[in-house]
């Protein structure tokens, strides 16, 4: 059940072409609502998905301006932005492969050359960073409008009122800022 992001809004937000494989995006989507279950808890992963279409639900999913705790105004990108971040780490490793009947094969291309491994791994890590920081302000967002997410704030009444990050519970895997092979 996707209600949120599509292959076309993936394509349009991340500027990754009009000639992609569509199986291969709509495969790292799901994988990618995985990720964002995570990191919203089933409660409200489920609450978003039966609610996306509402109108109370349509800043938090396209993104908006808000007032935070402090006072100042902030915007934030929206889950749909979240969810693409999430869908593009993926996809940035399932790009070039391919399952046949005979293994997973890599495309060779006549007119370029093969990004090294290391490399994927370098974007990967700079695309989670960033998710992480959109996370943040959406999750400021969910905490300041606290009422309008009832389901959101049954399931985090103990950091929305403690000012606990609830980040750490997704877990991302951040490469050294040094090319050094894990």
């Amino acid at each position: 059940m996707n209600n949120i992001l599509t292959h076309q809004d993936f394509a349009n937000l991340k500027n990754i072409g009009n000639n992609y494989d569509v199986n291969k995006v709509e495969q790292c989507i799901s994988g990618a609502l995985i990720d964002l279950k995570k990191t919203l808890g089933n409660g409200f992963y489920f609450d978003l998905q039966k609610n996306a279409n509402e109108a109370d639900y349509s800043d938090l999913i396209e993104g908006c301006q808000y007032e935070d705790k402090d006072g100042y105004t902030v915007q934030h990108e929206g889950v749909k932005s979240l969810l693409a971040d999430y869908t593009y780490s993926r996809y940035l490793y399932e790009i070039n492969n391919s399952v046949t009947p005979f293994g997973m094969v890599q495309k060779q291309y006549q007119d370029g050359e093969q990004v090294d491994r290391n490399m994927i791994k370098d974007l990967v890590s700079q695309n989670n960073q960033d998710a992480a920081m959109k996370w943040q302000l959406i999750e400021g967002y969910l905490n300041q409008n606290a009422s309008t997410f009832e389901v959101w704030a049954r399931q985090n009444e103990s950091h929305i009122n403690n000012d606990n990050n609830s980040f750490n519970n997704v877990k991302f895997t951040f490469l050294p800022s040094q090319n050094k092979r894990l």
